[in-house]
């Protein structure tokens, strides 16, 4: 099975960084917009599944993003996030399937600036 080291899938599987790229089916919804000319936010839906079932199962959950970025300037932009990630009926296998415990949920934001030289 491929071992993604330094995890860097956001756009292929999500923004928690649990997802591995074996066994894996990643289903997503997103919706953006831009509402003005220097603000843009998107909302994700991703579902993962798994691409060969067990025993246990196949379902490894879901996770919600809600995402804003607002350019302040040609080099600076700030960027908001808001991520919630719930564990499906098979989770707790490993980190690289599923880092979270059966009926557990992981939920955190974050801010940060992106500097362009």
């Amino acid at each position: 099975a491929f071992q993604n080291l330094y995890p860097t899938n956001h756009y292929l599987y999500g923004y928690t960084d649990d997802v591995n790229w074996s066994n894996i089916q990643a289903t997503a919804l997103t919706v953006s917009a831009k509402p003005a000319a220097d603000l843009s936010v998107a909302v994700e839906y991703w579902m993962y599944t798994e691409a060969e079932k067990d025993r246990t199962g196949d379902d490894d959950g879901t996770e919600l993003n809600l995402l804003a970025r607002y350019k302040l300037n040609p080099n600076v932009a700030l960027e908001a996030a808001y991520v919630s990630r719930t564990a499906g009926d098979d989770a707790a296998k490993d980190y690289f399937v599923n880092s979270i415990a059966a009926d557990e949920s992981s939920t955190y934001t974050y801010l940060q600036a992106n500097v362009t030289f």
